[in-house]
């Protein structure tokens, strides 16, 4: 319960005014310690496949401390639209620059064997992002304070009741940009108690909006066997392409086929060296694989190029020529390397160091992800295996894997089965009929879960597991990498819940002649992740903040006059309070009744109780306010009646 307390008038020796106390108490702190509006969508309810609506923010930039963000149409269609009142989820889902340099500085900025060499040692990594400009995974909650239009305007916990964080949609404009940058707004559906018909998942992330799921109740979500579900439904595996006639790869004259970075088309160095990049917070490649179908964005989304083994950000690279494997996705770990490409009596024998590196992952020393419960993304996809030969058939193999997405949800508590689940997929195999042998591609990473529940999470299954690498079916041709760990936060009453944030192991060779065994290739396995912990900074409460406004403009007081006192109650945080009672009791030496009340519009209209019931607010049982929204005012007008002389 929340008190809060008015100063005592102070009175004089010639008379005394008995105190005069104001309270306002918020009456429903049992089932309003969920942000917005608690229960607004449905007091109970049955709910299956995507409950959320996902907007894509408008080009262009939004400061901290904005009170109203641009949005495009919502997703999916016939989605519940955004109202007053609605909670919303903003988080920037890429936006992260990467060093282009067309070595092992490639990512990060940081090489061993120098950023002006295609030369590579054992101890290199080419992969991850830079510090600076680095915006990817902040999100918050928002109280949506109008229907989205054009613009939707939200009351958030920054400055003035704006955004806490800037969000940026610039898209990228090829080779030498910085990459993408994209945000979406995210309607989180707020229900009492909530049954599962069958697993809660996000739209799928399309390179515009998707890949979160969030849910907040404040009763019992009954999983009943189902499962919040954001698996394979981040970002998306590294497509790839032949470029006929068959042939031998035009070799990369510095070092055989260790480029890191390349554009579509360009040779060498191009679409015959290179297979495709996953995607991830630095960007999106020229060519994607969503599990289904391969996309062309019609933009080389990446700079630097679409094509090479760097790793931007947390996407793997993609397999070099002549057949290498393209690397796991990465998130809370590191992903996988993929194996080496072919090494026969023609070709040098860096070849076998050419598989795509993994996708970067906050279990690496020196990495810039910079993850926490304030930053959070999703599992990065794989990096395409390389084909060359075979003719176009081989189109139908060799993908990156997708990432696990995001899920966040908060409830009082969850009872029956049913997991929490964001786990990267795995690489897609190549096509092994006729001569489709070439390179498997790498897994996607887990993704994230972050989860607030006051009973019921203890000892239930989070897994925000990397996937497992494709294997290869030609001696010698690389398989893929496995996807990274993802990342997992909890605050659970009763004990911690049984998570799983394991890499993925990488595919094997499986052309080798018996009765040699399966090899690896040079592939290696996703990093198991280390964030995977408890927090108290995510609760599945949000904190009411209450206060009260009292003056009468004058210094002292005269028996057989009269005063008037303006009583203002405010709501000053982000969660509804309707339900507060509000009590102004005046003392000996008034006698007072209430003349008015009015209440605040914007950003969404408070209410004022019938006039009927305002002599409520003078008696010990108070008055209760209807309709008291996040950042609203009701006032009320208090004449009184002097039967005694004080200050």
């Amino acid at each position: 319960m929340f008190f809060y307390r008015w100063r005592q008038l102070h009175l004089s020796s010639l008379a005394r005014i008995a105190p005069f106390f104001v309270t306002l108490t918020f009456a429903a702190a049992a089932v309003a310690q969920v942000c917005a509006t608690p229960g607004k969508d449905s007091a109970i309810a049955s709910i299956a496949g995507v409950v959320n609506t996902y907007h894509a923010g408008g080009t262009g930039s939004v400061p901290a401390g904005a009170t109203s963000i641009p949005v495009g149409v919502a997703s999916p269609v016939g989605a519940a639209p955004i109202a007053p009142g609605d909670l919303l989820i903003l988080m920037q889902m890429q936006g992260a620059q990467i060093d282009s340099s067309n070595s092992d500085c490639y990512g990060d900025g940081a090489g061993t064997a120098g950023c002006t060499t295609r030369t590579t040692t054992s101890a290199s990594y080419a992969g991850g992002n830079l510090p600076t400009n680095y915006s990817a995974g902040n999100w918050e909650y928002c109280t949506a304070t109008s229907s989205a239009g054009a613009v939707v305007g939200v009351a958030c916990a920054g400055a003035g009741g704006g955004t806490l964080n800037a969000y940026q949609s610039i898209l990228s404009t090829g080779p030498g940009s910085n990459g993408s940058y994209r945000y979406q707004v995210v309607r989180v559906p707020q229900y009492g108690n909530v049954a599962l018909t069958a697993d809660i998942v996000p739209l799928a992330w399309n390179g515009v909006v998707g890949g979160v799921l969030g849910l907040q109740a404040t009763g019992v979500v009954t999983m009943a066997g189902f499962n919040f579900n954001a698996s394979a439904r981040g970002f998306r595996g590294g497509g790839q392409t032949f470029i006929e006639p068959y042939g031998p790869s035009v070799l990369d004259p510095v070092n055989g086929s260790t480029f890191y970075t390349a554009v579509v088309g360009g040779v060498p160095g191009g679409e015959r060296e290179g297979s495709f990049k996953g995607e991830g917070i630095a960007g999106t490649p020229r060519l994607v694989y969503n599990g289904t179908a391969q996309i062309d964005t019609l933009t080389d989304g990446i700079n630097g190029g679409s094509r090479g083994r760097g790793a931007p950000g947390n996407a793997g690279g993609g397999g070099n020529n002549q057949n290498a494997g393209g690397g796991g996705g990465g998130n809370g770990g590191l992903g996988g390397s993929g194996g080496g490409g072919w090494n026969d009596v023609s070709r040098p024998v860096t070849f076998r160091d050419s598989g795509g590196f993994g996708g970067d992952g906050a279990s690496r020393a020196g990495n810039n992800l910079a993850l926490s419960a304030s930053r959070l993304i999703m599992g990065g996809g794989g990096g395409a295996g390389h084909v060359d030969g075979g003719g176009t058939a081989c189109d139908l193999g060799g993908w990156g894997g997708n990432g696990g997405g995001v899920v966040i949800v908060r409830a009082a508590s969850l009872s029956g089965a049913g997991s929490l689940l964001a786990n990267g997929s795995d690489g897609f195999l190549p096509n092994i009929s006729g001569n489709c042998t070439d390179a498997g591609g790498g897994a996607g990473a887990g993704g994230t879960v972050i989860a607030a529940v006051g009973t019921g999470l203890a000892s239930r299954s989070i897994q925000v597991n990397g996937g497992t690498g494709a294997n290869s079916y030609y001696s010698q041709h690389g398989p893929g990498g496995g996807g990274g760990g993802g990342v997992s936060y909890y605050n659970s009453t009763g004990g911690a819940p049984a998570a799983a944030a394991n890499g993925g192991v990488n595919g094997l060779d499986r052309g080798n002649a018996p009765p040699a065994p399966p090899a690896p290739w040079f592939a290696t396995a996703g990093a198991v992740s280390a964030l995977n912990t408890s927090i108290t900074t995510f609760t599945n409460a949000c904190s009411t903040a209450l206060a009260v406004s009292k003056t009468n403009n004058t210094t002292s007081v005269t028996a057989g006059g009269t005063t008037s006192y303006t009583v203002t109650f405010i709501n000053t945080g982000f969660t509804a309070a309707d339900g507060s009672i509000a009590k102004d009791v005046p003392g000996a030496g008034l006698v007072c009744s209430v003349a008015s009340c009015t209440a605040s519009s914007t950003p969404i209209a408070a209410s004022c109780p019938a006039p009927a019931q305002w002599p409520n607010l003078l008696s010990p049982g108070g008055l209760l306010l209807p309709g008291f929204p996040a950042i609203g005012t009701i006032t009320f007008v208090v004449n009184c009646d002097v039967t005694a002389t004080g200050t």
